[in-house]
């Protein structure tokens, strides 16, 4: 007993410590693609009140090329480190439900439900940014289409087209190539998980 206030506060000590590291990676994450998806929507916005100026639109295409070239480097840097994350996911979520359905232990349920709630949470959290990425990439090809480009020189014309055939290829945060991080990736990692779930139930049955 005389030892349990010191050994307390060093289980806390080691918790904040694994907190930090764990989501203060994944906070730096999302406030890159924050920023990258606000930089695309202005870009959209001065695409979309852009006039018959080839000095403008050389400026535009630079700042659009900065952007791919940003959404590389946090791709290259965290590319791994989701990569590992998808992976491990499917099988977090699968085993902390079937300890939380056997387990008769209502604490020990407890603590693997948390677990659970924060797998899912962090997961959906890289998915639903990197859908944030990709759609906001995407709106430059509306912007440009609302713009009056139809009142522009055919030279101009020919530059906007490129510029529209490649904003529609979206910009996208992959695990390694493995997979595209998107909400259709995260309901297949549900899915997957539930799988192994199911077969795991039968096997232990």
């Amino acid at each position: 007993m005389p030892w349990w206030p010191g050994e307390y506060i060093h289980q806390v000590g080691c918790s904040v410590i694994v907190c930090v590291n764990l989501f203060g990676a994944d906070a730096l994450l999302y406030a890159f693609c924050l920023y990258l998806r606000m930089h695309f929507e202005i870009l959209s916005i001065d695409f979309e009140r852009l006039s018959d100026s080839k000095e403008d639109l050389i400026e535009l295409v630079l700042r659009h090329q900065e952007l791919i070239e940003l959404v590389n480097e946090v791709q290259n840097i965290y590319s791994t480190s989701m990569l590992f994350n998808i992976i491990i996911s499917s099988f977090t979520i699968c085993f902390c439900g079937f300890n939380i359905t056997f387990i008769k232990d209502v604490g020990t349920s407890f603590a693997f439900m948390n677990f659970l709630l924060m797998s899912l949470y962090q997961i959906f959290m890289l998915c639903f940014f990197g859908d944030m990425i990709s759609v906001s990439s995407t709106k430059i090809a509306d912007a440009i289409y609302i713009n009056k480009w139809y009142e522009a020189k055919p030279a101009f014309q020919r530059s906007l087209f490129i510029i529209i055939m490649r904003s529609r290829k979206p910009c996208v945060l992959s695990a390694a190539k493995f997979a595209t991080l998107n909400l259709i990736t995260f309901t297949k990692i549900l899915s997957r998980s539930w799988s192994y779930f199911a077969l795991l139930r039968t096997m232990y049955r």
